[in-house]
């Protein structure tokens, strides 16, 4: 393949990552403390400031989960946003505690768009979304 054709290649694929896998996302995730005595209720809390999506979100899950077994993915299809939350552990501890995730979306045109947190459970097998927002980024 010529440097020219190259070059186009990958110009053409910067183009279009946008679109199949989202401007951006930065995210943060602090380990459940399985001391505390009460259990936090689940939320997520948004925040449209220019360009970004801001979310802050408790998540009811298995003790062990951490930044380690449990990643945040996001993906942009056209005016749908989904900030998925896989759990991937080998194993699941049998109680329950609060799972604190902060995150930013980055990089998004003016226009109004639907948000959906989905929790991918691959230790259990099951998807479900958690919650689902009517935004608009002006």
């Amino acid at each position: 393949m010529g440097l020219g054709l190259m070059l186009i290649f990958v110009a053409f694929m910067v183009s279009i990552l946008p679109e199949l896998f989202g401007d951006g996302l930065e995210y943060r995730i602090t380990a459940c403390d399985s001391r505390q005595d009460e259990m936090l209720n689940d939320s997520v809390d948004l925040i449209v400031l220019g360009d970004s999506i801001t979310f802050s979100q408790v998540l009811n899950t298995y003790c062990n989960a951490n930044a380690t077994n449990t990643k945040l993915f996001y993906t942009k299809k056209g005016s749908a946003l989904e900030v998925r939350e896989v759990f991937a552990g080998a194993e699941a501890a049998r109680c329950i505690c609060p799972l604190r995730l902060q995150g930013r979306i980055i990089g998004l045109d003016k226009s109004e768009y639907t948000l959906r947190f989905v929790f991918d459970n691959r230790y259990a097998g099951q998807l479900e979304t958690l919650k689902e927002f009517n935004v608009s980024v002006v």
